[in-house]
Parts: C-alpha cells; structure tokens; sequence
C-alpha cells in the first residue's frame, strides 16, 4: 500500500492466466487499470528458474 501512495497505482497489470486475470478484473476495473493476459512474463520467469540454482 505504501508503494502506492508513494509512487501511484500501476497504469497496467499483466498476469499468466485466466484464474488470475478472474481474480483482479473488478479491482483494476474500479481503479481504472489495464489488465492483460501474458503467457511469458520475463522477469517472474527469471525470478523463479533462479530458484532452481538453490538446494533446499
């Protein structure tokens, strides 16, 4: 929540799926923000293979 008043709300959301697109739809329409579906979302990708670097 501080990020958002600090910085201000995101112009534009891109999520993987369609449950998440479901999820968000009446938030980011009350909040007049862009919701997209993307399939490959590159940095979250790269995020989680770096993951696999680890031994748990």
């Amino acid at each position: 929540m501080n990020y958002i008043l600090n910085i201000g709300k995101p112009r534009r959301i891109f999520v993987r799926d369609e449950y998440l697109l479901y999820l968000l739809t009446d938030l980011c329409e009350r909040g007049k923000i862009d919701l997209q579906v993307k399939e490959r979302l590159k940095a979250i990708d790269r995020f989680v293979e770096s993951f696999s670097e680890f031994q748990f």
